[in-house]
């Protein structure tokens, strides 16, 4: 019998090494030992996640999942240096840590609970010219040209003698203080000062238009306010960016900013865009570059998280243009000249090509797939596309997504990995899927394991959807906002969960609370699952999905660990919903009585929202360390334990779970920094970028308002990378 059992273990062990490099071979389309490993971090590597294996036969089966290889490999991969081969090895040191922050057009996010998808080239390089991050930018494509802007403001009445200059090229107009509003010559011109600011601004305004002012440098004045003058270019387009005006400091014209630079002249605007040159100290400057920005259709918007394909080569996303939704499959080619403002205009004949003719169309192209036609709406504002990367099932290069009339939409052929040539297009019947009519729906998860999609919805309620397109639909957990993120499905251990914003309808003295819900992965019709109070009713708050910690992702079905959720907590005396940090722990494979920690915002303050909890294990740190992250929209602490610095409005912040220590009111950060509307949700590059002995892990989002762009320079939406040791 010992020797019967033995045999069996050495044989599951064999069988465990042989899958995991058959899977490295087909997933990567490469060689495991030698040829890179391409990898790919998106939303929904944070949604469908796996506890370790059983036994070793249960691995064996798991191996097959292209998102378990990847999972495990983010685990246990180690960094090297961009001139060895792939392999398991300590990091070590290098340069990589950084910090940019680049414009992508006023308005410009992510979107709060989305997030951006990064491709690293091969597991564990900085690969300077491959590795790559995807950021949509939530606004309306376009191709029409923009006017540069700028404005300045009076603090004080112009000095007799001081200048405003305005330079545009060879051309320089200088503006004085005079008696009248004129133009006195080539270049020059004269405004009325006054000790009524407004009046001044006024006829400073009125003076730059007089003819031979203005015109000389291509600059008109569009109006006045208060004190401040505001100034366009006369031509529309990026020539406008390098208008400069100068002020004098002695004589002063207190005219502020000494130095005022014309932004947001644009020959278009980019719904999505990538960048490359990631890691500052490892790349050559400048870091990074604009990889490509195109416009995939005027007056069209991306406002869910982009996929992106195994090789790297295609990109999938949503965007929606009046009531219909479109998915959008994308061929990239890298262009320099390619910018937020000056995107590559893809919605031409030549690169809008239709789906017969995407699979051997040359890049950068692209097509779209309209969403069929089951009655409206029909737009997706809040699903993000989940790809099935599994290799050589029937299901294999499938895409799912939700849509706003409660409907759960299936395609195919999408990035035609298996090379016969074959269109894409949406499945017929029995798809779409309704699930409950036009209730707006969550991004779904697909478990190929079980060959089963999960989705929620506003209305409260979770699904399980079989291939065959049968539906099971839970009890109503959520009122109110209902479910607003898709589900964690953990497909090793067959178990889902959801968040709810407020379960005040389910009635008795336990509702009226935010709350986490355990289902089994086979659930039956109008089941409840396993309920678990996460603080009080956030009201009209969106609650966001939790993450687990190393310990959970490690253990055997997930029977040990936490899993960490931002909920919402009543504060003392004012009774106002607060996120709070909770630890949930999961010592018996269910979810235990949730503990809760620091509050994460004023106490005094009533309606502001948390982003999802996303956690990170980082094998190259020395020791290896667990990270979680998350952020609140305004108001965060500005003291001890969350210290999000003077004056602080949103916050993104950093806590260290490695010990799993008891979750308390004084438990600290050990990563903070402040951005405009609090951030997007973050996507998060464990393999790259240890620029320590202690490593680096590098953040990518953008906050939800505008705010400078340190690296760019100028004021919008900005795709951020910031490294853990730099959230401080």
């Amino acid at each position: 019998m010992k020797l019967n059992c033995s045999w069996q273990i050495r044989l599951a062990q064999i069988l465990v090494g042989a899958a995991l490099a058959i899977a490295l071979v087909l997933v990567h389309g490469t060689s495991a030992q030698n040829g890179p490993v391409h990898m790919v971090t998106d939303w929904s590597h944070r949604h469908l996640i796996f506890s370790a294996p059983k036994n070793l036969i249960h691995a064996f089966q798991l191996s097959s999942n292209p998102r378990y290889v990847q999972q495990w490999m983010r685990r246990n991969a180690e960094v090297q240096s961009s001139s060895q081969g792939w392999r398991w090895r300590r990091a070590h040191p290098e340069s990589l840590k950084g910090d940019w922050s680049m414009n992508m057009g006023t308005g410009a996010k992510v979107g709060q609970g989305m997030y951006p998808a990064k491709f690293a080239f091969n597991v564990g390089t900085a690969t300077c010219a491959t590795d790559f991050v995807v950021y949509n930018t939530s606004l309306p494509g376009s191709n029409t040209p923009v006017a540069a802007t700028a404005l300045g403001t009076f603090s004080a009445q112009s000095a007799a003698g001081s200048t405003i200059k305005i330079t545009n090229g060879v051309n320089t107009l200088t503006m004085t203080p005079g008696i009248a509003n004129a133009n006195t010559g080539v270049g020059a011109g004269t405004y009325v000062s006054s000790a009524n600011l407004a009046t001044e601004a006024t006829n400073l305004r009125n003076a730059i238009n007089v003819a031979g002012n203005g015109s000389f440098v291509g600059v008109t004045s569009t109006s006045s306010a208060g004190a401040t003058t505001n100034f366009a270019a006369t031509t529309a387009g990026l020539a406008g960016n390098s208008i400069t005006i100068t002020n004098s400091a002695a004589p002063a014209s207190n005219f502020t900013p000494a130095s005022i630079a014309f932004t947001g002249g644009a020959t278009g605007q980019a719904t999505i865009m990538a960048f490359n040159n990631l890691y500052t100290g490892g790349c050559t400057a400048p870091t990074p570059h604009v990889y490509w920005a195109y416009d995939t259709g005027n007056a069209a918007s991306v406002v869910t998280s982009p996929v992106i394909s195994l090789d790297g080569t295609q990109v999938a996303f949503v965007q929606n243009a009046g009531l219909i939704g479109t998915l959008v499959l994308l061929k990239w080619k890298a262009n320099a000249a390619d910018n937020f403002n000056n995107p590559t205009d893809l919605t031409g004949a030549a690169t809008n090509v239709t789906p017969a003719n995407y699979p051997t169309c040359t890049a950068p192209c692209m097509t779209n797939i309209a969403f069929s036609i089951t009655g409206n709406p029909r737009l997706d504002t809040n699903s993000s596309p989940f790809y099935d990367y599994a290799p050589g099932t029937a299901d294999s290069d499938a895409l799912y997504v939700g849509d706003t009339g409660g409907r759960l939409r299936k395609f195919t052929n999408v990035f035609n990995v298996n090379g016969a040539g074959t269109a894409p297009a949406e499945a017929t019947a029995p798809w779409p899927v309704t699930l409950t009519a036009n209730n707006v729906t969550t991004s779904p998860v697909y478990d190929s394991n079980n060959k089963t999609t999960y989705i929620a919805d506003a209305g409260g309620f979770l699904y399980s959807v079989s291939a065959a397109g049968a539906v099971t639909k839970s009890a109503r957990v959520g009122f109110s906002l209902g479910i607003v993120d898709g589900p964690i499905v953990d497909g090793g251990a067959g178990k889902v969960w959801v968040y709810a914003s407020n379960d005040s309808g389910l009635g008795g003295a336990n509702t009226n609370h935010s709350a986490v819900f355990q289902f089994p992965g086979v659930f039956a019709g109008g089941s409840a699952g396993t309920k678990q109070q996460v603080g009080d009713s956030s009201g009209n708050l969106k609650m966001y999905s939790g993450d687990f910690d190393n310990a959970y992702y490690t253990s055997a079905s997930g029977n040990a660990g936490f899993l960490y959720v931002c909920g919402y907590q009543a504060a003392p005396l004012t009774g106002n919903q607060v996120p709070t940090l909770w630890q949930i722990p999961m010592s018996t494979g269910t979810i235990g009585v949730p503990v809760p920690g620091p509050a994460l915002t004023t106490a005094v303050v009533n309606g502001t929202s948390c982003s999802p909890v996303v956690e990170v294990y980082n094998p190259n740190a020395a020791p290896a360390k667990d990270w979680i992250f998350m952020s609140v929209v305004n108001h965060a602490v500005v003291g001890a334990p969350i210290s999000c610095g003077a004056a602080a409005g949103g916050c993104i912040m950093s806590f260290d779970v490695t010990a799993g220590a008891a979750i308390t009111a004084a438990t600290a950060t050990v990563g903070h920094t402040t951005v405009t509307g609090g951030a997007s949700s973050v996507t998060i590059d464990n393999l790259v970028g240890a620029g320590t002995t202690a490593g680096a892990s590098q953040v990518y989002f953008t906050p939800l308002g505008n705010q400078a762009c340190a690296t760019s320079g100028g004021n919008g939406g900005c795709a951020i990378q910031a490294s853990q040791s730099a959230l401080n």
